[in-house]
């Protein structure tokens, strides 16, 4: 799992909503929403337009006069990442399969929450 978080100067309702747009704009879906949470899931294993990994991730948001902080976390789905572990561990006697777990596993899913948060 991935986490970090990021600080904005908006109101906590300024930011929910640019979230909830962002969110929408990189075909996110949200599954759970509560007051300072935003539970979302991102992807098909098959996607059309480009290859990528499903994700979950979830947005917890604290509020703080005009600023809002928000603490991420984002993960490739549970069955993918196992199923990519292992392959990398079974491949290890080569340099690829590793170094291409790493960046499916932890480069991309930090990207995409950082391109989400980029726009916020």
């Amino acid at each position: 799992m991935i986490s970090g978080t990021k600080t904005v100067n908006k109101s906590l309702s300024e930011t929910i909503e640019k979230l909830k747009t962002m969110l929408a704009s990189a075909n996110c879906e949200i599954t759970e929403q509560n007051k300072n949470t935003i539970k979302f899931k991102h992807g098909t294993f098959f996607t059309q337009t480009s290859f990528m990994f499903p994700k979950v991730g979830v947005l917890k948001l604290e509020a703080d006069l005009n600023k809002t902080k928000i603490n991420y976390e984002i993960e490739i789905n549970k069955f993918l990442k196992i199923w990519i572990t292992l392959f990398a561990i079974i491949g290890c006697i080569f340099i690829f399969p590793p170094i291409a777990a790493y960046f499916v596993l932890v480069k991309h899913p930090r990207k995409f929450i950082e391109n989400i948060l980029y726009g916020v």
